[in-house]
């Protein structure tokens, strides 16, 4: 049975996160999201907190992405910023997600970080933060597997044999958390 698990993400600026810590008044283990500088921090104590995905390069900068990557093969044509799957019958290439179905739903996902083709190296993000100018989510939403192959939405998939899987959740406009579990449902 799939459990479904919600993460919280506070957003704040620098000034007010070092505010709260300067108090004791962050919440340890509570993620937050700095806006200005376009990173994650995590509550360490009350006064303390960490910068869990560091080095701001996600500020200013299209199409970049922080977190835990991997270079794989394209098992089809796939451009920046669509959402894949690995199909482990083909020697674990990556292929574009389709909600429409479980085979094209489920597995180890991943966001494509470079265009390619068929049976040529494709850098993924498999856990983090990535910044796409074209989007415009809405600050908080939950995102899922999208119904177009290669898309994710904030709209869960709904129509009978459709997969809902979520992805992550949008920290900005423009900025999601790419958190992918293991976990989805079937609509029946």
């Amino acid at each position: 049975m799939a459990r479904q698990q919600t993460i919280t993400v506070l957003r704040t600026t620098r000034a007010a996160l070092d505010t709260q810590a300067g108090s004791s008044g962050l919440l340890a283990s509570e993620l937050y999201y700095i806006t200005d500088d376009k990173c994650l921090a995590v509550g360490v104590t009350t006064s303390t907190y960490m910068d869990v995905v560091s080095g701001f390069i996600l500020k200013g900068i299209d199409h970049e992405a922080q977190g835990i990557k991997y270079h794989g093969l394209a098992g089809e044509t796939v451009a920046i910023g669509e959402l894949m799957y690995a199909k482990l019958s083909t020697n674990a290439r990556w292929f574009l997600t389709d909600a429409d179905a479980i085979a094209t739903s489920i597995g180890p996902l991943a966001i494509a970080l470079n265009a390619a083709t068929a049976g040529n190296a494709v850098s993924i993000l498999l856990n983090g933060v990535m910044r796409d100018d074209s989007w415009s989510w809405t600050v908080g939403a939950q995102l899922y597997i999208g119904l177009t192959p290669g898309t994710f939405t904030e709209t869960a998939p709904s129509a009978t044999a459709d997969i809902v899987r979520p992805i992550g959740i949008a920290l900005d406009a423009d900025t999601i958390l790419f958190t992918p579990g293991m976990g989805w449902v079937e609509i029946s």
